[in-house]
């Protein structure tokens, strides 16, 4: 923030610390005479205090639970009761009031039996369409997996940016006030942008339009811009929103600056202590790709890190 003045003043660096607050898992349960789930609401599920200690289950803890049906489409379900009776497919989310102005949630699928049969996705063209995705075996931390094997599509896709990461438009799109698409209530325009000028945003929640259809609802992080700061709800479709951060390795292990101010090498993977800086066009040599909570990092051959942004860096010898 050295370029950032407030009152005639040039602020000083800024750090963010971040911490898990709660960690619960997608669960599998069989088919049973049980009524419902409500004894297991809590088995599994920890949480943290501001400090990142373990805590009992605070008083103010909540959850909600609605019912995924064969497309994706959620509906509230009545007193939040799970069915164990009968297989289905649920989306049960932990509400924790850390403090009088904070609070966080945490959304996890919950498997009854088989789930629910292999959904029929709604078609339709442009940027407000899903592509057709697959089903997909999910891992057992995935936020968007429903713990079955190959029968149904999770409530949120594999290939969904997680809740929290950064997206960016490559092809023109409208920000809307709602998830069900209308052009009255569009609420910013985005044209077709060059790579390091892309429209970002970051992912907060998950919506579905009237017709199943997925969107991001999103915050707009064009800093500068005047959209900036602004919250609604964009596509899913993969052929007009991608994620920001680098996920693989580029094949011939090299990487182009292509950011106008350069970027710089750190010493360490949450990008403190400065060690390098390469001007735009400069070639890096990559020996790895490393993960660091939603975003990625290119190990040089050194151990320094330089940002896997794509705003900022490209894959190959552009």
């Amino acid at each position: 923030m050295n370029e950032t003045k407030y009152n005639g003043r040039t602020l000083g660096d800024a750090y963010l610390y971040m911490h898990k607050l709660i960690d619960a898992k997608n669960e599998t349960y069989p088919v049973s005479s049980k009524t419902t789930w409500d004894p297991n609401a809590y088995k599994d599920v920890q949480f943290y205090d501001i400090n990142g200690k373990k805590i009992d289950k605070p008083a103010n803890a909540s959850y909600t639970v609605q019912k995924i049906d064969a497309n994706g489409t959620a509906t509230k379900v009545a007193n939040n009761e799970v069915d164990m009776t009968k297989d289905g497919v649920y989306q049960v989310t932990y509400i924790y009031p850390v403090t009088g102005s904070v609070t966080v949630k945490k959304t996890i699928t919950i498997t009854v039996g088989k789930g629910n049969p292999t959904p029929v996705v709604p078609g339709g063209g442009g940027s407000s369409s899903t592509p057709t995705t697959p089903a997909t075996t999910p891992s057992n931390n995935s936020n968007f997996s429903n713990g079955t094997k190959n029968t149904t599509e999770p409530a949120v896709p594999n290939y969904a940016a997680k809740e929290g990461a950064a997206v960016y438009a490559t092809k023109k799109i409208y920000l809307y006030k709602n998830a069900t698409f209308k052009k009255a209530q569009r609420i910013a325009t985005y044209p077709k942008a060059k790579r390091v000028n892309r429209p970002m945003f970051v992912v907060t929640d998950y919506a579905r339009s009237k017709g199943g259809v997925l969107r991001y609802k999103v915050r707009d992080v064009n800093h500068g811009s005047k959209t900036a700061g602004k919250v609604g709800y964009i596509t899913a479709n993969r052929k007009y929103v991608v994620p920001v951060y680098y996920a693989s390795m580029p094949k011939d292990k090299k990487i182009t600056v292509i950011s106008k101010k350069g970027v710089n090498a750190y010493r360490n993977v949450n990008l403190t202590k400065k060690v390098k800086h390469y001007k735009k066009g400069a070639h890096v040599k990559v020996k790895k790709i490393v993960k660091h909570n939603l975003t990625s990092r290119y190990v040089l051959s050194n151990g320094d890190y330089i940002t896997g942004n794509k705003k900022l860096i490209i894959q190959g010898n552009d």
